[in-house]
């Protein structure tokens, strides 16, 4: 059976995986970071505290970098690892 996806749906998907330095990272530390496109931000705030605090502690136990890039619709579009 094929699939055929329009060219919206596979971009979303595809911007769906973190990015970065994933080298070395245990499957565990991986779906963290993977859990950080289910957030949602509210339009009005720049940054919720406690996505600022599951950003930190993230980047803390990795020992690297992470960023998030938000959508003006408040989705998480992309998750890089420094």
């Amino acid at each position: 059976m094929i699939l055929r996806l329009g060219c919206a749906t596979v971009q979303y998907l595809m911007s769906q995986r973190v990015k970065g330095q994933l080298k070395g990272l245990k499957p565990s530390e991986l779906k963290r970071l993977e859990k950080l496109f289910n957030r949602r931000v509210d339009r009005e705030e720049l940054v919720p505290p406690e996505l600022g605090r599951e950003i930190f502690s993230i980047g803390d136990d990795l020992g690297r970098r992470v960023g998030v890039l938000v959508s003006r619709e408040g989705r998480v579009e992309e998750v890089v690892v420094g």
